[in-house]
């Protein structure tokens, strides 16, 4: 019964602490590169440089933007050039219509930039046709502010544009510690990335071996319950991530020697390895006594 209380308890507060600390972090600063109806301060500006640059035929992301929109929208920003403003239905529809744009991967390849635009190759530090869905996306936001900067707030470029990555990024004691928001499709520490549904197997191999090692645990071995808690609760914690995102959400990031961002199940079962070495070295030491003392009494 003593054992399995020192088992359960790691596991329970392990893997509460986890998805609580992840559900938390991403949602309190996870910054959304989707454009709101609000941010667009201007809409007759901003429908007539659309239209206008449309219309010209000149390369960038305004001519691509347009072409990708519907008909019904393009109408409503014809008239909204024209003077006649949109009824908050059709800021809706046109809005809805630009995010879905913004996810296709023909916008970030565009060429002809604005002058003050910033090269991509400065944000993302890579080939755009070499990006993630959602860092398409990201990367088309910032693009998009920089053609529109008086017609759009704004707000997505001094949260998104800090990053080379477009990550985001909250330092709390940098460089030691830096909240930095990750979805990881590898393993522990980012390792096999894009392999997710080979962890989710051995995610469920390893919560089977847990089971028979607890069941042959000794109450000698102090160490091995509670270890084998810590990683119950690391496994667990991430594979629901698996099911339920297709990636693992990470967020604490140690920026002084550039570690890859972990998570709290990572921690556990870090510490639940540490506790199995020193459970190994308990053992070894428990061995020695026993051969001296065999010795002793032979002697």
């Amino acid at each position: 019964m003593k054992l399995r209380h020192v088992f359960c308890v790691p596991a329970v507060l392990g893997l509460v602490a986890d998805l609580l600390s992840k559900h938390l972090i991403f949602a309190c600063l996870s910054v959304s590169p989707l454009l709101r109806v609000e941010e667009v301060w201007d809409w007759p500006g901003f429908s007539a440089r659309l239209r206008d640059h449309a219309a010209a035929g000149q390369p960038g992301l305004p001519r691509v933007l347009w072409e990708l929109l519907p008909q019904s929208v393009q109408g409503t920003l014809r008239d909204a050039a024209a003077g006649r403003p949109p009824s908050p239905q059709q800021r809706d529809e046109a809005v809805q219509a630009i995010n879905g744009a913004l996810r296709n991967r023909s916008l970030a390849t565009t060429t002809g930039l604005p002058e003050s635009a910033v090269p991509r190759t400065a944000l993302v530090g890579s080939d755009p046709r070499d990006l993630s869905e959602e860092q398409v996306l990201r990367l088309n936001r910032l693009l998009l502010e920089a053609w529109f900067p008086q017609e759009l707030q704004g707000i997505a470029h001094a949260r998104l544009a800090g990053d080379p990555f477009l990550r985001n990024r909250y330092p709390v004691v940098a460089p030691w510690l830096v909240i930095q928001l990750e979805r990881n499709t590898g393993g522990v520490f980012g390792m096999l990335r894009g392999k997710g549904y080979l962890f989710v197997g051995l995610s469920v191999l390893a919560l089977g071996v847990v089971l028979w090692m607890l069941r042959n645990t000794k109450p000698e071995q102090r160490l091995m319950p509670a270890a084998l808690g810590l990683v119950v609760a690391g496994a667990i914690g991430n594979l629901v991530d698996r099911l339920a995102f297709g990636y693992v959400r990470d967020f604490i990031y140690v920026e002084i020697i550039n570690w890859p961002a972990f998570n709290v199940a990572d921690m556990c079962i870090c510490v639940a390895a540490g506790l199995l070495a020193l459970e190994l070295l308990r053992a070894e030491l428990r061995e020695r006594k026993e051969r001296k003392g065999k010795g002793g009494e032979r002697g």
